[in-house]
């Protein structure tokens, strides 16, 4: 320990502070630049080195306190996008950041706790840092699975292989795992813990790179898919002469695709609105499927009688009528067919965007909470069958973030493809679109079948079953058509993770709490290390 202190003398001095915020700010830095769209992902397999090294040697409380600010400061910066949302003001995101920094607060204080008593945080730190993402993503309405770890490596898709097996926790896990090993090999300059890290990572590359060549050698028919982007934005909704001009480029748009000769055309999330105000919609979008003989996959936003009131909100100009309330759906239209197949409604809607999660148990001013949706949930998982036998599984924005969501979907059943469909017109030029389509990588591995995101305003993406990018349009805003040829699900055998879900996450659950036995039982219920929180373990050997 005396080692510790020499090489970390600035942990007893006054400006002990600043340095920590220091240490904070370039661990939450490095973190925002992994992601998509800002910067490399290598930038993760370093970022939470300074958090580490500042975390071993503080108190407990304050490395809570670290933790948090890392975590507050982290999505602030990745999700700074959703202040571009209409009424979403500096005062929501405060709760939103100290909520989300909770999870790596635990974090930074076991992390502490373990440094007190000279244990090793490689092996515990990785496993709990899976288990606060998996309960991220399990707390009911709060959950939020935005910009875990793993989706920072979306593109390295050797590594991400092992996905299907331990869904993307495994990458989560080696990341933290790397990051620890690292971090106290520089505090203490002792043992061979990044060599192991280091083959643990390369020999997961290995696997993956030998499962991608494997793929590769398998030649299998082939599918060609047509996506069409049409950039409709929402102040074009708001006049009758903007939406008709809206659908007038998007059917122009699908005929585009349509000459493409593709099998089957996806139309993204809200392209449509069902209602009685533009009943020629669905009509028009039909009658090219029956025209050019291609099914057509589309998003609409589709009403039901409800109740009688009319909201006027004056922040988006815009009257809405809840005399019906909506779902935001996806449906199939065949040619054969003179109306759409029934359909798909979203299930997992976004808390105080699509609906209120709290309606009759918390009353907050409408300044603080302004009104929120009305949309209806859906009930159930669909799939929709083409006249070929082909089936595709629909899911809507970010329910591609949910992973036990998809599988239990697919539980029993292997679609041919999945199709995701997404509109981030409210996000304006941003990451977010991005952000949210690196998840589907890790959904396409997991399940072993092709995802096509099929954006409004993009970018589109066409994954195969690898997670490997076929085909895409990168540019946001602008109206487009591609397709890109893929081969169907069908062709691959379910996945470990598709059969047996989380057990990884069992797993590190055993090897935390194995681990946290093991620490305690080392005399640390005794230890006055435990209990002081005022003493650093600089001073306690020098009071000692």
């Amino acid at each position: 320990m005396q080692a510790i202190c020499a090489k970390l003398q600035w942990v007893d001095r006054p400006s002990r502070p600043a340095v920590a915020l220091f240490a904070v700010i370039i661990a939450a830095l490095l973190t925002w630049g992994a992601y998509p769209v800002i910067g490399s992902p290598l930038l993760i397999w370093l970022a939470l080195v300074p958090l580490v090294v500042l975390c071993r040697v503080l108190p407990p409380t304050a490395a809570f306190c670290c933790g948090l600010a890392y975590g507050a400061l982290t999505m602030h910066l990745i999700c700074h996008w959703i202040y571009v949302v209409p009424g979403f003001r500096w005062y929501h995101g405060l709760p939103l950041a100290f909520y989300l920094g909770l999870f790596p607060a635990v974090w930074c204080l076991c992390c502490a706790l373990f440094g007190r008593l000279q244990h090793s945080f490689v092996l515990p730190g990785a496993a709990l840092w899976v288990l606060l993402g998996y309960c991220k993503a399990h707390v009911g309405f709060l959950s939020f699975p935005w910009a875990s770890l793993a989706h920072s490596q979306y593109e390295q898709t050797p590594l991400l292989q092992i996905s299907a097996i331990t869904g993307e926790y495994g990458v989560t896990f080696l990341i933290v795992l790397f990051n620890v090993a690292l971090a106290e090999w520089l505090v203490s300059r002792r043992g061979a813990a990044p060599l192991w890290a280091v083959l643990i990572v390369g020999a997961v590359w290995m696997f993956g790179d030998f499962t991608l060549t494997t793929a590769d050698h398998a030649q299998e028919e082939q599918t060609t898919i047509a996506v069409v982007q049409p950039s409709i934005l929402r102040t074009e909704r708001q006049s009758a002469d903007g939406r008709a001009a809206s659908f007038a480029r998007l059917a122009s748009l699908t005929e585009s695709a349509a000459a493409l000769g593709p099998d089957l055309i996806l139309l993204p999330e809200s392209a449509l609105r069902l209602d009685r105000h533009d009943p020629g919609q669905l009509a028009g979008i039909t009658a090219i499927s029956r025209k050019t003989g291609i099914p057509i996959i589309f998003g609409a936003s589709e009403s039901e009688k409800f109740s009688g009131n009319v909201i006027d909100s004056q922040q988006s100009g815009l009257s809405l009528d809840i005399n019906f309330r909506w779902h935001n759906s996806a449906f199939l239209s065949l040619p054969g067919n003179f109306g759409p197949e029934a359909p798909y409604c979203k299930r997992r809607l976004v808390p105080f965007g699509e609906y209120d999660p709290l309606p009759d148990w918390l009353n907050l001013p409408e300044w603080f909470v302004p009104q929120a949706g009305s949309v209806s949930p859906g009930r159930t998982s669909r799939l929709f069958t083409l006249h070929d036998g082909t089936s595709v599984a629909p899911i809507i924005c970010w329910e591609i973030l949910f992973a036990d969501l998809l599988r239990d979907d697919l539980r029993g059943t292997r679609p041919d493809l999945i199709a995701h469909l997404s509109n981030s017109d409210w996000f304006g030029v941003s990451a977010a679109a991005a952000q949210q389509n690196s998840a589907a990588v890790f959904r396409a591995i997991e399940q072993r079948i092709p995802v096509v995101t099929a954006s409004n305003t993009g970018p589109s993406t066409l994954l195969d079953a690898f997670g490997r990018l076929s085909a895409a349009h990168d540019g946001v805003f602008r109206p487009a058509t591609f397709a890109g040829r893929i081969t169907l699900g069908q062709a691959y055998a379910a996945t470990f993770y598709q059969r047996n879900g989380n057990l990884f996450v069992l797993f590190c659950l055993f090897l935390f709490g194995s681990s946290g036995c093991s620490l305690f039982t080392r005399s640390a219920i005794t230890d006055p290390l435990l209990i002081s929180t005022r003493l650093s373990p600089c001073k306690k050997e020098k009071a000692s």
